[in-house]
C-alpha cells in the first residue's frame, strides 16, 4: 500500500505530478457524482419534481428537462441569481444585505455597481423572501395595523385626498418562540376573507392567539372556529397586551417612515419579510439565508410583480389601480407565481 513517506520520498517533481493526477481524479469523480445525483429542486415552470438530466450550459453548468412540461431548466433557474451577468458582485450585494439596512446609493457604492443596477437587485432578493413560520406555538399575538398607502415611484401621479387619507392594513402576529410575520391585508376597509387562508392552519393546534377586539378579527375568529381571547384595550381592568405584535408595527414604522422614507405600497409586503430578518425581531439563521437564494419562485415573483399588484389592488383596495411604466418580460407568464 502506498503510504504518506512512500509519498514524501518521492522527488518534488513527482510529488507535484501525483498530486495534479489526484486532484484531476478528485474532479472527475466529483463531476460523475454531481451527474448522477438528483438535486433537490422542482421545475420551475410547473413545479413537478420529475425531470431528467439534459447535457450542460455553455458555463458547465448542468440542464435538466421537465417531465410534465418539456421546459429545460438549470438549479438557478427562476432563483435571484437567475440572469445575473455578475455573480461574484451579486454576492457581495447579498451579503451586504443581509447585514442590515443601506440605502440604495450606499449599497451601491460598497458593491460597484449603479444605483439602478442595486434597486434591481435588491427587489429580486426581496421576492424570494417568504414567510418562514409553520406554526406557532403558545401565547401568540395577533393584531392588524395601519401603514400609510403609498404609490411612491409612480410618475405624472398627483394623489387625491381621498388616497391621502388611505392606509394599509398590515398583520403582526408573533408568539414567544421566535415566531412572527407580517402581512398585508388590503387598502382601505379590511374584512374577514381578507385574512390570508394559510393563516388558519399556523393557528392551530398549541397557538393561544390574543387579539385586540375589533369586527373583522371577531368574524374571522369565529368563521374559522379559532377561539382568540379578544380584549377592548381602552378599559382601565383590562389584563392582555400584545407586546410582540407591536414590537413588529414598531420596527416596520421605523424602517418604512423613518430609514426609508417610506415605500410604495407594491413592495411592502416583501420590504416587512426583510425587516422581520434585519431588525432582531426573529433570529435568523444562515440557512434561511441559504434558502432564500435558493427559491426558485423569486424570478416568477419579480417579473410579475406589477400583475401581482393588479390583483390586489382590485380585490382588496378601496383605490384605483394605476399601471406603472416600466419594463415587461415576455417570458413572465410561464413561470409558475406563489
Amino acid at each position: 500500500m502506498f503510504s504518506i513517506s512512500d509519498f514524501l520520498n518521492l522527488p518534488a517533481n513527482s510529488r507535484k505530478q501525483l498530486l495534479k493526477q489526484l486532484q484531476h481524479a478528485h474532479k472527475g469523480q466529483e463531476s460523475s457524482q454531481a451527474h448522477n445525483q438528483k438535486p433537490d429542486i422542482s421545475c420551475p415552470f410547473c413545479q413537478s419534481k420529475k425531470f431528467s438530466h439534459n447535457g450542460h450550459g455553455p458555463t458547465g453548468k448542468s440542464r435538466y428537462r421537465c417531465k410534465k412540461c418539456h421546459k429545460t431548466f438549470s438549479e438557478t433557474t427562476g432563483t435571484p441569481i437567475h440572469a445575473i451577468k455578475l455573480p461574484g458582485k451579486f454576492i457581495h450585494f447579498f451579503q451586504v444585505m443581509s447585514d442590515g439596512y443601506q440605502t440604495l446609493h450606499k449599497m451601491a457604492e460598497i458593491t460597484g455597481v449603479t444605483v439602478s443596477t442595486a434597486f434591481q437587485w435588491r427587489h429580486k432578493i426581496l421576492s424570494a423572501m417568504n414567510a418562514s413560520v409553520k406554526k406557532y406555538d403558545g401565547i401568540t399575538d395577533f393584531n392588524p395595523g395601519l401603514v400609510a398607502f403609498s404609490r411612491k415611484g409612480l410618475k405624472n401621479h398627483k394623489q387625491n385626498i381621498k388616497e391621502s387619507s388611505l392606509s394599509a392594513n398590515v398583520l403582526a402576529v408573533a408568539d414567544y418562540s421566535d415566531n412572527s410575520e407580517l402581512t398585508l391585508l388590503s387598502v382601505g376597509s379590511l374584512r374577514p376573507v381578507d385574512f390570508p387562508a394559510a393563516l388558519d392552519e399556523k393557528l392551530k393546534g398549541n397557538a393561544i392567539v390574543i387579539a385586540p377586539w375589533n369586527r373583522p378579527v371577531y368574524e374571522f375568529s369565529k368563521t374559522k372556529n379559532l377561539g382568540f381571547t379578544l380584549f377592548k384595550p381602552e378599559l382601565p381592568f383590562n389584563r392582555f397586551d400584545v407586546r410582540q405584535a407591536d414590537k413588529l408595527h414598531k420596527e416596520l414604522d421605523t424602517y418604512i417612515r423613518k430609514s426609508m422614507r417610506g415605500v410604495s405600497t407594491k413592495y411592502l409586503q416583501a420590504y416587512s419579510m426583510w425587516i422581520i430578518r434585519i431588525a432582531g425581531i426573529k433570529k435568523s439563521k444562515q440557512d434561511d439565508w441559504t434558502r432564500i437564494l435558493q427559491n426558485q419562485s423569486a424570478w416568477g415573483r419579480y417579473v410579475n410583480r406589477e400583475e401581482l399588484f393588479m390583483s390586489f389592488m382590485k380585490s382588496r383596495a378601496d383605490a384605483e389601480y394605476i399601471r406603472a411604466s416600466g419594463r415587461e418580460w415576455k417570458s413572465a407568464g410561464k413561470y409558475v407565481v406563489n
